[in-house]
């Protein structure tokens, strides 16, 4: 069963922030009704609170008309909506000027990584950093800096989320008339991303090491409790301990998302590699499927492209390349919420604020709070009621705004569903 949902919106009249809204309540309300909810995730408020600067700055650095985005939050729940004209017209936009200037998308990747890897230099220097030496405006500086960077690794980044789905509606009509029900599968192979997804590298980089495990003890180690075996690499076997030790250095933050953020210790990557255990006699016959399905997607990839014209490749390109680099936007995403969580808590440490309370707060209040300055009683009841994020194409709305909203949900009822189609986000491995 699919829902339609409409919501009618009234002021939480006890929260006196709402004057920066500006009649937001009139002009989310009205948005939902006409636009289409394309995500619901969990999260806290602080974890996505970063969402109306980065849009911001994504109008300013593309220039794309994409309309209005609003973030409605709910306890830990967030509902994501988006102008779904507007997604459209600057997906037509997008591919003119692939069109125009063949390479435009990649070139754009390749400048993105450059501030990406400022990103990644900055965070491991501030993982390193010990927080609780800093004074309070050394912290608030290194925490202004940080995210900054966030916002500019993030910003540029967002450019597949604006054309993915109406561009992958459009190539399936296109290539639909000629190839019929043959059309997903072509559609499945020619966006498949070239390069591996992070999910893929971390799955292969376990499985090496429990190779070299395997060959080293052998499989029989697994049968011992995952203490026992941390034990044993520690006091025999160093240089797998090592090992291990890098693969959890590069992976440690895998898990978190934009709700909590854990950080897995050798010990959890014993424990998963002990569960992998279970499903293989050696672990090189998984290397070597998961090696064998990448390069037959590859084939298969190679062999339809020929089946298509010009436009139609360039279409597809743009789906191949924007699913991996919104991977990769979701791997710094993971990476940078361990930072972010490293200030909160240090934040909670000075103030004595729990955690859970503060993340009821933004980013940017954390200054207020360490100042003693918040309404820490509106901030704890926040999550009581639903909370907004929007922000507007070209008037960006980056003051965040409580509001109440009434549901009323229409079911409607819809049989026959024969097949859900998407685009392809990494080339990798599922589990479930």
């Amino acid at each position: 069963m699919l829902q339609t949902k409409h919501y009618f919106l009234s002021f939480s009249t006890d929260q006196h922030y709402i004057q920066y809204y500006r009649g937001i309540i009139d002009i989310v309300g009205a948005f939902m009704v006409k636009n289409e909810l394309i995500s619901r995730f969990d999260c806290c408020i602080y974890l996505i609170s970063f969402a109306p600067p980065v849009f911001e700055q994504f109008g300013r650095e593309t220039g794309l008309p994409f309309g209005e985005h609003c973030i409605i939050l709910n306890g830990t729940t967030a509902e994501e909506w988006m102008d779904t004209d507007a997604h459209r017209a600057c997906t037509n936009i997008i591919l003119e000027r692939e069109l125009k200037n063949p390479g435009h998308l990649k070139r754009t990747i390749l400048a993105h990584e450059k501030k990406k890897n400022t990103y990644i230099e900055f965070f491991n220097n501030i993982d390193q950093l010990n927080l609780q030496e800093l004074n309070t405006e050394e912290l608030l500086g290194s925490l202004g800096t940080f995210l900054q960077l966030y916002y500019n690794q993030y910003a540029s980044a967002l450019l597949p989320l604006f054309y993915k789905e109406p561009l992958s509606d459009m190539i399936f009509k296109k290539l639909s008339e000629r190839f019929g029900e043959k059309t997903s599968e072509i559609i499945a192979y020619v966006t498949t991303p070239e390069k591996d997804s992070f999910a893929y590298n971390e799955r292969e980089s376990m499985l090496k090491l429990m190779m070299d495990v395997y060959d080293s003890i052998g499989g029989e180690i697994f049968d011992k409790d995952p203490e026992a075996i941390l034990a044993l690499l520690e006091s025999e076997y160093n240089d797998l301990h090592l090992q291990l030790i890098g693969h959890s250095k590069r992976f440690f933050w895998i898990n978190n998302n934009y709700r909590r953020v854990i950080i897995l210790s050798p010990l959890d990557f014993i424990k998963k590699m002990k569960y992998e255990s279970l499903s293989f006699e050696h672990p090189k016959d998984e290397l070597a499927i998961m090696e064998h399905t990448k390069q037959h997607a590859l084939e298969k990839k190679k062999e339809y492209l020929q089946l298509i014209d010009k436009e139609e490749k360039c279409m597809v390109s743009l789906l191949s390349d924007g699913g991996w680099w919104q991977d990769e936007r979701k791997k710094c995403n993971l990476i940078g919420n361990h930072i972010l969580m490293k200030f909160l808590w240090e934040v909670s440490r000075r103030t004595s604020i729990p955690e859970d309370i503060l993340k009821n707060a933004s980013v940017n209040e954390m200054g207020t709070i360490l100042y003693g300055h918040a309404d820490i009683e509106s901030i704890k009841d926040r999550h009581k009621k639903y909370f907004t994020l929007y922000c507007k194409w070209q008037n960006t709305y980056s003051e965040m705004g409580q509001i109440e909203l009434r549901r009323y949900v229409e079911n409607n009822n819809i049989e026959h569903v024969s097949e859900f189609r998407g685009m392809t986000a990494s080339l990798g491995n599922a589990q479930g």
